[in-house]
């Protein structure tokens, strides 16, 4: 109340109308002083009185000695020298005349007591009536004295109320203070300004904005800018009454403004305060800057990028479309001989590089012309087609198949030897041959012959390879077809049409395998059995039953740790799982590279206790907070094959949360073994398929996890990975170059510290601010913490990052002590990972001491989830912070599972709202009572309140009104530079002692 009081003294109206009072009050003084206001009437009235009282005296006085010459002179006299005087009569007892003068007409004798003008003055002698004097005065004009006095007061208070008002209302019209050149500089800003006064009236007004409303300015001064036809939510409150109640410079406030022709405008305004605390504030200036034609262009810009994207997607759609017309064959859709070439010419290079194997497979059809000639060319087609889905299921996803011509085929092999080159072409071969036998394809038999040829160190070019390989496939087609021919030697000649000569395996037992006698030197010929097909078949069944009596051993007798069996089951378990929640899961395959060259060095039991020695490491290394799932008990590895290891990822967002897990399979992986007292470093191939891109059961998952890795094994690197799909494999790549950046990041100083302040709601300022990293990458430019954080977390730089900015802070808090700004507390953000860290708490006291920074100007900030995921460990750190004297805030509170009663259990300080419930509690009555509840409970547990993402004035209102202690956002401010945060405080400073 008397704060309203002292607001109503000091302002200007009052002012104004005590001074009018005081100059009135002067005007009335004077008249009186002039005595143009007191009773005329009463002074003239005793004047006449006397001069007739005189005159009665003296003609009385000559009537008793009956001199009438000196009456008659005496009444003429008077008439003639006194012009009040009009005429004078002398009458006696009887009402006789005696004596007269003057304008005789004027004398009225009074009917009662003498009047102004009429005058009659009885005579005594001896105490008797003699007579009576009758004197007719000049006639009082009262109007004519009152038109005097009320034109004198008129002219006086005009003239001076004239002085006054000029002088008043330049406080009232800024016009008249700023020069006709400063306000002509004034309209010319292209950007609407307008001053208000603290009723929130326009005052001033350049052409630019009269010309955005459509009015001229003269119609807008004095009016409300409420009045304006604000296209606004109906609780909207303007910027500028949020800047006159709060004395906070806002910008950037998006406005919508309907004009009278029912044209919109987008205006952006800006508001600050006109004045200084003592004496109040004065008014706002507000900028309009009107962004209607830019928001225009935006659209249409959309509009045009959304037709671009269009065209260019149909671009692309063409350009496969003409891509798969210049590259497949269009009957098979296998590669065509160019696309052959080409991919070949690459893979040839690549294992050249690497150095890595490579192999061909040379494909003809038998009797394909009699095939042709017996049941017609659409036959042939299927037959091809046919022959073509063989090659393509027996073969990997990254091999390359292609149609040399008419019923040739070349198959690329990278990273297949010969022997095991010469196992697909078995495998194609037999199921080519049961073609028939499952009508297939309508003939009456179907068979084919294969060449294989692998790169040596004779090899020279692909065609080489190729003519080698084909080479082979004669051979095998004059060794009575059906059979698979490989380049070799150790055989008997036989004649070629070109001279060369071939060779014919003299062992007894013949078979389609390719031997360990293969050498670069010549053919040799494996011929058919009998019951070739047979054996195989016999082999595959023995193989499975093996494989099945090794499945039923749950646990590998030489680790311990679970078989293939139960990390399928437990595959199967966690897609169903993923499927219900909508989550994502990994299946990674490891390899030791070497296995059997580390054992022939070095004996089985060495490379057995190697073996241990790396699953024990994995396995406590990878701990389940990495989204790593325990298969058994507390097993989180499988034991897939012989020399093959499962690990499985559940609860994945999107791919990129495998990539920590394999970095840290890196780190675990880049520190020594020891072997017979010598230290060795393993390489590992490891593969990753994820659900669903790489399958929707276990079985599919395996598969292409099992493909990835063998991916992986053409890799040179010691550790190397390989997704299941080339997006997943591009995530990955940029993943591992971002690891690499932000090494060097952290060594080229390409980090910086942004500071975004936090308003008190109660002390109206800011007394605290959040450090946020940022990292401007050379070419990339500003990379969001979200993006870089996950992998400083995963390879270890975490540490290093946090000491960055607890150096940075300390630095630049140190700085504003020295400045005179300080007090000031700075957040600082530590991440789950660190939490779990014994030594930060000690390095944080140690870092501030050496600096000479109170700990009562560092708070940290911690996510939910790095308290919740070890509470009991959070909680002693906790508590060993707040015995240190440094304030603790929970971030991002609401997003994660702690309850209010929790807060009760934890040393907090600070609790800050996410800015998720900020948003939403301007259209959600359930997010508002939320917040109203968390305040509620936080004041109920001595917590103060902040919220986070505070862009609108009306999100500002509201808080306020619920009792949040402090905002942060970008209506306040965006993150700052040092420099520029300092700047912003100083300006602070600056209004505060103003």
């Amino acid at each position: 109340m008397m704060r309203k009081l002292l607001e109503f003294w000091r302002s200007r109206p009052l002012k104004l109308t005590l001074s009018i009072l005081l100059l009135t009050t002067s005007v009335l003084f004077t008249a009186d002083s002039l005595d143009l206001r007191g009773d005329q009437r009463h002074g003239l009235r005793e004047a006449r009185k006397m001069v007739a009282e005189a005159l009665a005296v003296q003609l009385s006085m000559l009537a008793s000695v009956s001199d009438y010459n000196g009456i008659q002179l005496s009444i003429s006299a008077l008439v003639e020298r006194n012009p009040d005087v009009l005429a004078v009569s002398l009458n006696n007892a009887n009402d006789s005349t005696l004596a007269e003068y003057g304008d005789l007409a004027q004398l009225i004798i009074p009917s009662g007591n003498s009047t102004l003008s009429q005058m009659n003055v009885p005579i005594y002698h001896e105490n008797q009536n003699w007579g009576h004097l009758h004197i007719a005065f000049l006639p009082v004009n009262s109007l004519n004295f009152q038109l005097r006095y009320l034109g004198f007061v008129l002219a006086s208070c005009f003239l001076l109320y004239l002085l006054f008002l000029r002088k008043a209302l330049v406080q009232l019209d800024p016009n008249q203070v700023v020069p006709s050149r400063i306000n002509s500089a004034f309209n010319m800003f292209s950007e609407g300004v307008i001053i208000l006064d603290d009723n929130l009236r326009i005052l001033l007004i350049n052409d630019s904005a009269a010309q955005t409303v459509g009015k001229p300015a003269e119609q807008l001064v004095g009016h409300r800018l409420e009045e304006w036809s604000w296209r606004q939510p109906e609780d909207w409150q303007p910027p500028w009454t949020t800047t006159l109640h709060s004395g906070l410079k806002l910008s950037d406030q998006t406005l919508h403004l309907q004009l009278d022709n029912g044209e919109t405008r987008v205006l952006v305004a800006s508001c600050v305060t006109v004045g200084n605390e003592h004496a109040g504030v004065s008014g706002i200036l507000v900028t309009l800057n009107d962004m209607t034609a830019i928001e225009q262009k935006n659209k249409d810009l959309a509009l045009t990028l959304r037709e671009l994207r269009n065209y260019q997607e149909l671009i692309n759609t063409k350009n496969k479309e003409l891509e798969a017309l210049a590259t497949q064959d269009p009957l098979t859709g296998l590669a065509n001989r160019r696309a052959l070439m080409s991919n070949f010419e690459e893979e040839y290079a690549k294992a050249l590089r690497l150095p890595a194997p490579l192999s061909c497979i040379m494909l003809d059809i038998d009797h394909f012309k009699n095939i042709n000639d017996t049941y017609g060319h659409g036959v042939g087609d299927e037959v091809i087609c046919a022959v073509a889905n063989t090659m393509v299921a027996e073969c990997r996803e990254y091999d390359t198949i292609g149609r040399y011509g008419g019923e040739e085929f070349v198959i690329v092999l990278p990273g297949l030897s010969t022997e095991e080159a010469i196992e697909v072409a078995e495998r194609i071969r037999i199921k080519v041959s049961h073609l028939t036998k499952n009508k297939v394809v309508p003939v009456e038999k179907l068979t084919a012959s294969f060449g294989v040829n692998t790169v040596d160190t004779s090899t020279t070019s692909v065609m080489q390879l190729i003519e080698q390989a084909d080479e082979a496939l004669y051979a095998a087609k004059q060794g009575g077809r059906n059979r698979v021919i490989g380049y070799g030697s150790h055989a008997k000649t036989l004649d070629l049409p070109d001279g060369q000569k071939l060779t014919e395996d003299t062992t007894e037992d013949a078979t389609v395998r390719a031997t360990e006698d293969i050498t670069a030197d010549a053919i040799k010929v494996v011929t058919e059995d009998v019951n070739l097909s047979r054996v195989i078949e016999l082999e595959a069944i023995v193989k499975e039953r093996s494989r099945d009596l090794e499945q039923m051993r749950e646990y590998d007798s030489l680790t311990g740790i679970p078989r293939r069996t139960l990390f399928m089951q437990r595959i199967d378990t966690e897609v169903q799982r993923a499927e219900r929640l909508k989550l994502n899961i990994g299946t990674m395959l490891l390899e030791i590279k070497d296995l059997n060259l580390i054992t022939s060095t070095f004996g089985h039991t060495a490379s057995d206790a190697l073996v241990i020695e790396f699953v024990t490491r994995l396995q406590e290394g990878l701990r389940s907070t990495d989204m790593v799932t325990e298969i058994l008990d507390v097993h989180s590895m499988s034991l897939v094959t012989t020399n093959e290891y499962g690990v499985l990822l559940s609860d994945l967002d999107d791919s990129a949360q495998a990539m920590p897990v394999i970095t840290r399979l890196r780190r675990l992986l880049s520190m020594p073994f020891e072997i017979d007292n010598q230290n060795i470093y393993l390489g590992v191939n490891i593969g990753v398929s994820l659900y669903p891109q790489g399958g929707s059961n276990a079985l599919e998952l395996m598969e292409s996890a099992s493909q990835a890795r063998a991916q992986a094994a053409m890799k040179p690197d010691k550790v190397s990975h390989s997704f299941a799909s080339a997006s997943l494999e591009k995530v990955s790549r940029e993943y591992i170059i971002l690891e690499a950046d932000l090494y060097e990041a952290y060594e080229k100083s390409q980090f910086e510290l942004y500071y975004q302040p936090k308003f008190d709601l109660a002390l109206r300022r800011v007394n605290s601010m959040e450090a946020l990293l940022r990292w401007h990458h050379p070419t990339k430019g500003l990379i969001s913490p979200a993006d870089f954080i996950p992998v400083a977390e995963a390879n270890g730089l975490i540490n290093n990052i946090l000491d960055f900015v607890l150096d940075e802070s300390l630095k630049q808090i140190k700085q504003w002590n020295s400045m005179g700004l300080g007090g000031l507390q700075v957040s600082i953000n530590v991440s789950p990972v660190q939490v779990r860290d014994p030594n930060l708490v000690g390095n944080i006291l140690a870092a501030m001491k050496k600096m000479g920074v109170p700990t009562s100007q560092i708070e940290i900030e911690l996510t939910e989830t790095s308290v919740f995921e070890s509470p009991q460990r959070a909680r002693v750190g906790l508590s060993r912070m707040r015995d240190a004297g440094l304030s603790i805030a929970m971030d991002d509170f609401g997003t994660g599972y702690t309850s209010l009663g929790q807060l009760a259990d934890l040393p907090l300080d600070v609790v800050k709202i996410d800015h998720s419930f900020v948003i939403a509690m301007g259209t959600s009555e359930r997010s508002r009572a939320v917040i109203e509840s968390v305040i509620n409970m936080a004041h109920a547990l001595k917590l103060r309140i902040i919220a986070e993402g505070v862009e609108t004035n009306e999100q500002l209102a509201l808080l306020a009104a619920l009792g949040c202690n402090e905002i942060q956002g970008y209506l306040i401010s965006r993150p700052l530079t040092a420099s520029d945060m300092t700047a912003f405080l100083q300006q602070a400073q600056q209004r505060r002692s103003a």
